[in-house]
């Protein structure tokens, strides 16, 4: 059986050895005189109509020959055929498109987001172990505010990480990544605004100073727990789509040119020994 695909620029029929699910082919089968038009499930609507035009002027040409337009019911050796010429392609768990330069940005910068801000609850975690004082603490200003401010500092940094997130869900056009980064960047603006209240943080014991302050242990459990609780709703959406870029994306390598060697005649080909090259897309 010969297989030829449609090269919608030059509008003629291109021999094949491989198939993808965007492709437009014409099978030939010499013995049986039939000629067989497959579509496969990604090609163009438009592009089925003219192959369709040109599989029928082709077959015209061949009084004995008959074209059968292949749809759900498809007989078992072309259907084999087309298998073979797909490959991978007719697994559609092994269907994965191409891991873009964008995604792979995506999915570095999604890590360095979720780090950045866990290195916020560490540096918040650092008032635990501030002067205990009857089962509170006790901390003076310049050491509070210093611990609120790199607090701050690092979050708006998680903020800037976020909107990058946000333009490479743009460049890649894909819809649940840019409203991943976008419900992140604004879990993590509210609490950066949250810390930012610094001294009024909380409410300061009954013993307090302008320098020096006296804070509930328990406030300040909370306060860490809070913002755990940020990481984890923040960063739950960007770890799934980390996942999903790993299960749904592969790195491939790019194609270079098939060359196909004729030996027998067919429809299409009638000199031995002719010497085709096809150039293919990268994929």
């Amino acid at each position: 059986m010969f297989v030829y695909v449609l090269d919608r620029v030059k509008a003629q029929w291109i021999e094949t050895e491989q198939l993808f699910l965007h492709d437009i082919a014409l099978l030939i089968d010499n013995k049986a005189k039939k000629g067989y038009l497959w579509f496969g499930t990604k090609s163009d609507l438009t592009a089925r109509t003219e192959g369709e035009r040109l599989a029928k002027d082709l077959i015209a040409r061949y009084k004995s020959y008959e074209l059968l337009v292949m749809s759900e019911t498809i007989p078992l050796k072309v259907e084999l055929e087309i298998q073979q010429l797909l490959g991978e392609e007719a697994d559609p768990t092994k269907n994965k498109m191409p891991r873009t330069k964008t995604m792979i940005a995506f999915w570095n910068g999604a890590y360095l987001a979720i780090g950045c801000f866990l290195i916020v609850i560490f540096i918040n975690m650092r008032m635990l172990f501030f002067e205990n004082y009857n089962g509170n603490i006790r901390v003076d200003q310049a050491s509070f505010g210093n611990t609120i401010q790199l607090a701050v500092i690092l979050s708006l940094i998680t903020c800037g990480i976020y909107i990058f997130e946000l333009i490479m869900g743009l460049i890649n056009q894909k819809f649940f990544l840019v409203i991943c980064s976008a419900s992140a960047l604004a879990m993590i603006i509210g609490a950066t605004l949250y810390q930012a209240q610094g001294e009024f943080l909380f409410e300061f014991l009954e013993g307090s100073t302008a320098t020096v302050f006296l804070i509930r242990f328990s406030d300040v459990i909370i306060h860490i727990l809070w913002l755990i609780a940020i990481l984890a709703a923040s960063s739950g959406p960007m770890i799934y789509c980390i996942i999903a870029i790993k299960n749904t994306t592969e790195i491939k390598e790019v194609r270079g040119t098939r060359r196909i060697e004729s030996t027998t005649p067919s429809l299409l080909r009638e000199n031995k020994g002719e010497m085709t090259v096809i150039s293919i897309p990268e994929k």
